[in-house]
């Protein structure tokens, strides 16, 4: 795909030349990102979805390997489309700060009101704690949110 500065990041410990020590057991957390340069830009590929780190290094591999029959194809537009729509998704639903925080339509809500909400989600849904990614910066979007709308009156 012509990138560039590739680093895979994994959780396997390794020997001192950056091979795998194949004796040592599998992590706790098997997530693989990739992460590279592409026309100049920063990209990443990341697969926690499966128990071993091999098959998410392998799921990323299917991934590049996919974009890279998109590009073969005639098609090579859409390879940079395809990036820049998974920036557009990551960013996720606008959803209303209230209803993520926990709190009613109508009740009146404080500054210190929404820290505290906030903290009680971010502990529960933190990824390092195993908690869902997704939820996780769903909370942290309704706290700025929230705290741009409460300056504002």
């Amino acid at each position: 795909m012509g990138g560039t500065d590739i680093v895979v990041s994994t959780n396997l410990p390794l020997f001192r030349d950056g091979y795998p020590i194949t004796s040592a057991m599998e992590p706790k957390d098997p997530g693989v990102a990739v992460y590279f340069q592409l026309k100049g830009k920063s990209m990443a590929f990341a697969c926690d979805r499966f128990i071993h780190v091999y098959e998410n290094i392998q799921a990323i591999a299917k991934t590049i390997e996919a974009l890279r029959g998109i590009e073969r194809w005639g098609a090579s537009d859409m390879l940079e489309r395809a990036f820049s729509g998974f920036k557009i998704l990551a960013s996720g639903p606008s959803d209303d700060w209230r209803e993520v925080l926990g709190f009613n339509l109508i009740e009146t809500v404080t500054r210190k009101m929404v820290e505290s909400h906030y903290r009680e989600l971010v502990k529960q849904h933190h990824p390092d704690m195993g908690g869902d990614r997704e939820a996780f910066e769903r909370v942290m979007r309704a706290r700025e949110a929230a705290i741009e709308e409460l300056v504002q009156t």
